[in-house]
């Protein structure tokens, strides 16, 4: 069984046309999946070093710790809050343009 349609006043040159935009919105796409792959690639790298910080900053606490310490262990908390807010900030889901 064979079906033929016709459809009306569409020449080659309009699919033609047409295909190149569709080529066109899909290069477009294409580029938008590799600055989001990108984007991720950088937040898990981001994480990981602050994760890594925090086995640090884990296993100083072990044991007690003097004042001095403890001041240090202060500072590199809030070093690491800043970096996570850093990395909240510039990966925001809607971020990437």
């Amino acid at each position: 069984m064979e079906i033929h349609i016709h459809i009306p006043n569409i020449t080659n040159e309009d699919i033609s046309c047409k295909l190149d935009k569709i080529l066109e919105q899909l290069e477009v796409m294409m580029a938008k999946v590799d600055e989001l792959k990108a984007e991720l690639v950088a937040a898990n790298e981001a994480t990981n070093e602050l994760a890594s910080d925090m086995d640090d900053l884990l296993s100083r606490l072990e044991g007690g710790l003097s004042a001095e310490e403890a001041t240090a262990v202060q500072a590199q908390i809030t070093e690491l809050k800043t970096k996570l807010q850093a990395v909240a900030a510039k990966h925001t889901p809607g971020s990437v343009t």
